[in-house]
């Protein structure tokens, strides 16, 4: 049986994209993987994928991005902790 396949959102790869721009884009420029810490790209790629549907409360996007990377409790503490502890640099 062939079963009808929905076309996919091109839209859905801009957090990669936006990844992928940050860390090669800024090795790129500076001749160095070290200046761009692979942990601050993909924060920022994570606020662009947890920005991009506006339909959504926060709290449902957080919960599926959390689910997506294993134990929701566990992914949500290490993300409290990254950015506390980018708080605390830029503090």
């Amino acid at each position: 049986m062939k079963t009808k396949l929905s076309k996919g959102n091109p839209w859905a790869l801009l957090p990669l994209f936006v990844f992928l721009l940050l860390f090669i884009g800024t090795a790129l420029i500076t001749n160095d993987f070290g200046k761009m810490p692979v942990i601050v790209a993909f924060v920022i790629a994570g606020v662009v994928a947890l920005a991009m549907n506006r339909k959504e409360k926060l709290s449902t996007k957080v919960d599926i991005f959390t689910k997506g990377g294993g134990h929701p409790n566990i992914i949500l503490m290490a993300i409290i902790f990254i950015l506390a502890g980018a708080f605390a640099s830029v503090a």
